[in-house]
């Protein structure tokens, strides 16, 4: 919430701002934010880099649709079957 006191009021009221993007082309920016999506990864919790990239990706959209803009993933450890009796 503090990137939005960056903006005057206008820009806040309107959700953005309209500017120049990189190729000269005048658009609608919205204002700032920051979303934080982490793992927590232990060694060979993972078999693949793909897995972990893709838990990247999920705790990502759950910060983007967090209130606090922070999602942090923590996998629980497996529980032991309970042996045959």
């Amino acid at each position: 919430m503090k990137a939005l006191t960056l903006f005057d009021e206008i820009a806040r009221l309107a959700g953005g701002i309209e500017a120049e993007d990189r190729h000269g082309v005048v658009r609608f920016f919205p204002c700032t934010t920051l979303s934080v999506g982490a793992v927590l990864v232990k060694p060979n919790e993972f078999e693949k880099v793909e897995q972990v990239a893709n838990a990247a990706a999920i705790a990502k959209h759950r910060a983007k649709n967090s209130s606090s803009g922070l999602y942090i993933a923590k996998r629980e450890a497996a529980i032991p079957e309970k042996a045959a009796i």
